[in-house]
């Protein structure tokens, strides 16, 4: 029983940092209005390692969940034939965070 605790209290702290995935919206910065940014393919690297730690989608409305560490990393958006650099700062809450590209 004991073991089975510190077992639980062990992942629970390893995956901790993951706890809430974030959601953010790419919104494409225009003169008059935000265009979305849709099936844009979106690739994180780490900050020290420089390796791809994460690649996806967004959707129709320019919008994207990734689950990862806390913190603030550089990522990559591919849009128009185009790799657009910005920044992600992952801080596990719920709202949605927007992200533009100009």
């Amino acid at each position: 029983m004991i073991k089975r605790f510190f077992l639980s209290w062990i992942i629970l702290l390893i995956t901790g940092s993951y706890a809430f995935a974030d959601r953010f919206q790419i919104l494409l910065k225009k003169a008059k209005y935000d265009e979305y940014v849709s099936y844009a393919k979106v690739r994180i690297v780490g900050n020290k390692d420089k390796n791809k730690k994460f690649e996806g989608y967004t959707d129709k409305y320019g919008r994207i969940v990734i689950n990862y560490r806390h913190g603030k990393y550089t990522g990559s958006v591919y849009y128009r034939k185009r790799w657009w650099k910005v920044d992600f700062i992952f801080d596990g809450r719920k709202n949605i965070k927007k992200v533009y590209i100009y």
